[in-house]
């Protein structure tokens, strides 16, 4: 998530406006139509849509979003508002000519065309509806006066799940979405959104029925700002109500032992994948459901830890897991490990509405996890522990981590091919998100401030294996 965008601001006014509202009601919370009505027209009009809609469409749209807020929308994770959709304006051209284009004599973009899509109109070259988008105009054109355009939504999606309706709308295919939520943090016009349980959460604690702890992922490193720790984090979720908090990274520390033990088991299948991203979880069996036997068999460390917390509490608890990921918010409903998933945007949505400010908190240390369990929050950490802790002497491996969920799955299948033919072990990793778990669409933080923060949360874990 881009943490200047004015979309990223529009959605956490949202957020903290939901967040207040759901601090003053009486309990158990109750929430209704005018509910959502009436906090869409406190919010309206909104200065960042700079009298882009009128105040009739800002309201539709802004209804939406609360409604999403609230998780009171759509049953799945993701949604498209389609009233807030540009459209783009593309039609169904991706190519363009622009006021580059030189007029020349030789007319490569048009000689080349397969479908005489190209003509001149006024000494300029036009596309015309013939196009197929197969670019062999911009490829011949000696100017490079062609651009290829992708709507970003379109673009970003590595399963093809962003779809557009008859007007040209976005909408989202839920047979093919595997909930990473890359496209909303690239709509520039915030037309895609995901819900939340915000409201659960403060009811929650507020209601104070059952224990309520909190599960932090390790990409919670410099997430809430440059003065805030861990520790500090620890502090501000305990001041808000939470009665524990314990680091995901302490799941990731057994999985780290797990996974290592399941390679020397399968040794001979020459190839296995992790499990701990269900984004790319949900890509294998939506897109290559004959390589699912590769994925390994242990439960991501979200859900080990949260049954580690149940079980302590036998059964008598209520587990929050925070963290960069949206997806999470659909593995929850694999298992009864977690009761509820929030994004590092939420949560910080939560501290605002509570006049909580980690940075002035009394530190609280957090010693949970391993320096190897907390390495599961960025691109290689996950193949990274588990080598750590392998002899790899004994059991040489060969380690692949891809940056993209594209790449991910063709990796997989390419490395799936080689290992039917060769020697060895290979571990592939695959994750959704570009940079590991802190790219993720719920964080608040540049990558390559996070990614500095995760160094010294991981150089301060304990050196001891669990």
């Amino acid at each position: 998530m881009n943490p200047t965008s004015a979309i990223t601001k529009i959605r956490r006014d949202i957020y903290i406006k939901v967040a207040n509202w759901a601090q003053e009601q009486p309990l158990p919370i109750e929430i209704n139509d005018e509910d959502i009505k009436t906090l869409a027209e406190q919010l309206v009009p909104c200065a960042y849509y700079e009298g882009r809609y009128s105040r009739e469409q800002e309201l539709v749209i802004t209804e939406k979003r609360v409604r999403l807020t609230m998780n009171k929308g759509p049953e799945q994770v993701i949604s498209g508002i389609t009233e807030a959709c540009n459209s783009c304006m593309f039609g169904k051209n991706k190519f363009f000519i622009t006021a580059l284009c030189q007029n020349c004599n030789g007319q490569l973009c048009r000689s080349n065309c397969p479908k005489n899509a190209v003509s001149i109109v006024n000494n300029r070259a036009v596309i015309g509806d013939a196009c197929i988008g197969c670019g062999k105009c911009a490829q011949n054109c000696p100017y490079g006066a062609i651009l290829a355009v992708a709507r970003p939504c379109e673009k970003a999606c590595g399963v093809g799940a962003v779809k557009f309706d008859e007007s040209d709308k976005v909408i989202i295919d839920t047979e093919s979405c595997v909930s990473c939520g890359t496209c909303l943090t690239v709509c520039p016009f915030g037309a895609i959104d995901d819900s939340t349980q915000i409201v659960e959460t403060i009811q929650a604690i507020r209601t104070r029925k059952l224990p309520v702890i909190a599960l932090p992922a390790p990409a919670l490193a410099g997430q809430f700002g440059p003065k805030v720790t861990p520790a500090h984090f620890k502090a501000a979720l305990l001041k808000l109500g939470f009665d524990e908090v314990v680091e995901v990274a302490l799941g990731a520390d057994i999985v780290a032992q797990e996974e290592m033990e399941e390679v020397m088991e399968r040794y001979g299948e020459k190839i296995m994948t992790n499990s701990c991203c269900p984004a790319y979880l949900m890509a294998i069996k939506n897109k290559l459901p004959q390589l699912a036997s590769t994925v390994s068999h242990t439960l991501s460390p979200m859900r080990v830890t949260g049954q580690l917390v149940r079980d302590k509490h036998k059964g008598k608890v209520i587990t929050v897991f925070i963290g960069p990921c949206s997806a999470k918010k659909e593995e929850i409903s694999w298992g009864d490990e977690i009761d509820i998933v929030l994004t590092f945007e939420e949560m910080v949505s939560i501290f605002k509405s509570s006049d909580i400010d980690p940075a002035k908190e009394t530190p609280i240390a957090m010693n949970d996890a391993t320096n190897i369990g907390r390495m599961f929050a960025h691109s290689g950490g996950v193949v990274g522990a588990v080598a750590k802790l392998l002899d790899v002497e004994k059991y040489p491996v060969k380690i692949v981590y891809p940056t993209t969920l594209k790449g991910s799955l063709r990796t997989l299948k390419v490395e799936a091919a080689k290992a039917a033919k060769g020697d060895g072990f290979t571990v592939v990793e695959g994750m959704a998100c570009p940079a590991g778990c802190i790219s993720g669409s719920g964080t608040i933080v540049a990558v390559n401030t996070s990614n500095r923060a995760l160094t010294k949360y991981i150089n301060e874990g304990n050196r001891e294996k669990q």
